[in-house]
Order: C-alpha cells, then sequence, then structure tokens
C-alpha cells in the first residue's frame, strides 16, 4: 500500500485507509477485506492541488468514520467524501487546501445522524455539523480566535445531551452537538494543539505543549506600524521576510505570524 498518516477504521468486515503516491500526487480511500487483506475498492480523490504538508508529513492524516452503512474521509486538500460500502460516492463537499503550514489532521466525528469536523487553521477557523445521509450543513460554529491546531474532537454525554469537546489554540472548548452553541471552555492550552484529549471516569484529560509557547518565551513581531518603521527598507508598506534582520528570531516563524501571507 501507498504511505499515509491516517489509523485504519474497521467497519463490519471491511479496514478502511486512506493513502498518498507522491510520485503521482494520488489521494486515495482504500478499502480491504478484513479476513484476507485483499483490496475490495479504491476511490482517488479528484483533487486539483495538494495541501502543504511537513516534509515528514502526509495529505492522507485525517481517519476514515463509519456509520456501518456509510463510510467519511476527510482531505485537506478537497474536502470531505461519503462513500457506501461498495465504494460508490454518496455525496462530497468541497473544503480547503486551507492556509495552513503543516496540512489538516483532524479527523471527522460522528455523533447521532451527524458528522461533526473541526477546521483549525492560520485563518477562518471553524467546526461544523453535516447531515450523515444528504451531507447537507447543519450547523457551522466560527473559530477564528483559533489558529492552527491538529486535534480531533472527542464527545462528551452530560446531563442526558453530548457535547463535542475540541483541545484548539490556548483554549478547550465543548459545542452543543445538536445546535453548535458554545457551552464552556478553559483557557491554558498551549498556542498549537496535536494531541486528542480523552474522557474517562467524569474526567476530561488534555495534553499539550509547544515550544516557545510558554510565557517568557513567546515570539511575536512588534506592532504593525513600529514594525514598518524599522524593517521596511524598499518603503512598499509591507514588511518582508527578507527585510529583516538575519539574526530575528521572528524569521523561523513569520510564516505562523505573517497569517493572511500578505
Amino acid at each position: 500500500l501507498p504511505p499515509g498518516h491516517s489509523s485504519p477504521c474497521v467497519c463490519g468486515d471491511l479496514i478502511v485507509l486512506t493513502t498518498f503516491q507522491a510520485d503521482e500526487k494520488e489521494l486515495a480511500t482504500v478499502c480491504l477485506d478484513r479476513a484476507t487483506g485483499v483490496v475490495r475498492w479504491k476511490q482517488v480523490v479528484p483533487t486539483e492541488s495538494i495541501e502543504p504538508f511537513h516534509s515528514t508529513g502526509s495529505p492522507a492524516t485525517a481517519t476514515p468514520a463509519c456509520n456501518g452503512k456509510q463510510i467519511f474521509t476527510f482531505f485537506g486538500s478537497y474536502g470531505l467524501l461519503c462513500y457506501d460500502l461498495d465504494g460508490n460516492l454518496l455525496w462530497e463537499k468541497t473544503m480547503g487546501p486551507f492556509q495552513d503550514e503543516f496540512g489538516a489532521a483532524s479527523s471527522p466525528v460522528l455523533v447521532d445522524d451527524k458528522l461533526i469536523l473541526n477546521a483549525d487553521h492560520d485563518i477562518d477557523s471553524f467546526i461544523i455539523a453535516l447531515d450523515q445521509t444528504s451531507g447537507e450543513t447543519v450547523w457551522r460554529a466560527d473559530r477564528s480566535e483559533a489558529t492552527r491546531s491538529y486535534s480531533t474532537p472527542i464527545v462528551l454525554e452530560r446531563d442526558g445531551a453530548k457535547q463535542v469537546v475540541v483541545a484548539g489554540a490556548l483554549q478547550l472548548a465543548a459545542y452543543d452537538s445538536a445546535t453548535g452553541e458554545k457551552l464552556w471552555w478553559f483557557n491554558g492550552l498551549s498556542r498549537i494543539v496535536d494531541c486528542t484529549p480523552v474522557i474517562h471516569d467524569g474526567r476530561i484529560y488534555s495534553a499539550s505543549w509547544t515550544p516557545g509557547g510558554d510565557p517568557g518565551e513567546r515570539i511575536s513581531m512588534e506592532p504593525f506600524a513600529q514594525a514598518l518603521a524599522q524593517y521596511d527598507k524598499n518603503q512598499n508598506g509591507l514588511v518582508a521576510k527578507d527585510e529583516l534582520p538575519p539574526a530575528s528570531p521572528v524569521l523561523e516563524r513569520f510564516f505562523r505570524i505573517d497569517l493572511n501571507q500578505d
């Protein structure tokens, strides 16, 4: 099989994977027979371009989900796709590629009759719920305050209702799974979150840490007016990476600080 970073999804007698062939720039959903390993079917994602991703990463990172009748896969280069168990495409929702230096990683999760995907990127972050049968949007909640993270949401059952808990930049937050309303939040996470929380015995455990994220070690640029006066060598009203001094600690994180890349 071609490589991929997603975990396998087991659905009855099927195992579903996602793969990426770099030479052909091919993203695909692959379904194996659980007993024999034989490839039952393969569906190539009709991408026009592959999202940026880290050299040790992969654009086939999100783990598929299955409700017993439908298989759901997500690729940051294209969006969400839904297949039946025989590999026939039932619906798709295009989105991306996103503005994210390392690519997308959060996996879709199933809650009742909805598919929920968290999309935290450099700009325009959001969490969305789609109807599993039709692919229509049920709700969408803005998360523009949350920048680039890679954690997959978890489901918390509380007081007879289900909440979707997301570990994102600087904050752990819970949303009503039926409406998308933000119910509660806890501040104190790192600026980038990779790990998915877990729930055990009435408690939520979430781990996060980022180099340079500790107080006193955070790297930032001066206010824009001050940066212009200090760095704008060609006087064009913009600050370019090559205008910063060679020893500037900002250079390594310029892509992240300049979120809209202008």
